[in-house]
C-alpha cells in the first residue's frame, strides 16, 4: 500500500506581523493603516485620516476587508493586500 503525500498550501503571510494582527482580531475592531513605501495613515478623503472597521480576514489570500464610512454617510468596503500595509494602528471608539 502506498502513502499518498498530502501537501498543504501555506500563504506567504502567514508569518508577516502586520497580517498575523488580523488572525485573532474581532470583527468590528477599529484600526488606521499605513500603506508600504507611505508615511501616514491611509486616507480615501483627502483631510480626514480614516478609521476602518475591521470585517474579515482570509488568511490564503492574504486579504484583509474593512468598512470606511465617509463623512457623507456611504460606507464602502475597503479590501487590502495585509502584506502591504507596513503599520495599523488600532483605534478606540
Amino acid at each position: 500500500m502506498v502513502k499518498k503525500r498530502v501537501l498543504r498550501k501555506t500563504s506567504s503571510c502567514s508569518n508577516n506581523c502586520v497580517c498575523s494582527i488580523f488572525k485573532t482580531a474581532k470583527k468590528g475592531t477599529l484600526f488606521q493603516v499605513v500603506l508600504r513605501g507611505s508615511s501616514r495613515t491611509l486616507r480615501p478623503e483627502a483631510t480626514v485620516d480614516a478609521v476602518f472597521s475591521f470585517t474579515s480576514y482570509n488568511p490564503m489570500t492574504c486579504c484583509v476587508t474593512f468598512s470606511y464610512t465617509y463623512t457623507t454617510g456611504i460606507t464602502r468596503l475597503v479590501i487590502l493586500d495585509c502584506r502591504q500595509l507596513s503599520a495599523v494602528v488600532y483605534r478606540t471608539g
